[in-house]
């Protein structure tokens, strides 16, 4: 039972890893279509950069 227990909770890991993968895809390609610039800075990945693109309601919010 230990096996199969461990069987199932790796494939379940590697069904979710994919769709994460598929979302951070998704992520990626609307934070290029918005603000492609904050993927050119250094350390700004889709998921930051998609942060920053929410929390930003206004201009002069963020310095």
């Amino acid at each position: 039972m230990t096996a199969r227990a461990l069987r199932s909770t790796a494939q379940r890991i590697q069904t979710l890893q994919a769709e994460a993968k598929d979302l951070e895809n998704e992520i990626l390609a609307l934070v290029r279509q918005l603000a492609p610039d904050l993927l050119d800075l250094l350390d700004v990945g889709p998921i930051t950069a998609a942060q920053v693109l929410v929390s930003w309601s206004h201009p002069g919010r963020f310095r």
